[in-house]
């Protein structure tokens, strides 16, 4: 089978999107599972008014800081979302601009630890973007997932 750049064997769309449906997905030389899922509309409780680059910043934050509360015990990583920029009359509160609909915080675990080999296994917590609930992962978020180092990243965890 052909290898990528990561020397990681190329997946086909379909198998991608077959093995995105149950949560699991190649990450470096790691095979990982979605472990628990949270997500959000990014935007509830917006009333009135555009979202700004100013805004999506906190919330950015806001989401990641709620990820690393809720998983002190373990790393965390931002995938940087997509933003849009929206045309409109120049506003007093900013750039206008749209980040995608739903945050998700997945939990991702492999039996593999990540780099001490002693470790019953490697967790990372991962937060994304994208337009529609999860599952599956957008097909471009998992292209992002599966360049994380997860041996830089991840936590080896003892049992």
């Amino acid at each position: 089978m052909e290898k990528n750049m990561f020397n990681q064997k190329k997946i086909t769309p379909e198998k991608r999107a077959e093995g995105l449906a149950k949560g699991n997905i190649d990450i470096g030389q790691h095979n990982v599972s979605l472990v628990s899922l949270e997500q959000y509309e990014v935007y509830e409780g917006l009333l009135e008014g555009c979202p700004t680059q100013k805004m999506n910043d906190k919330k950015i934050k806001m989401f990641l800081k709620q990820a690393e509360d809720n998983y002190s015990w373990c790393n965390c990583y931002l995938v940087k979302p997509q933003r849009k920029k929206i045309e409109r009359k120049k506003s007093p509160f900013g750039i206008s601009e749209l980040l995608p609909q739903i945050v998700c915080i997945g939990r991702f675990s492999s039996l593999d630890p990540a780099k001490e080999k002693d470790s019953d296994l490697s967790m990372l917590v991962i937060v994304w973007f994208q337009n529609k609930f999860a599952l599956p992962i957008d097909s471009s978020v998992a292209i992002d997932i599966e360049k994380i180092n997860w041996k830089a990243e991840a936590k080896d965890i003892h049992i």
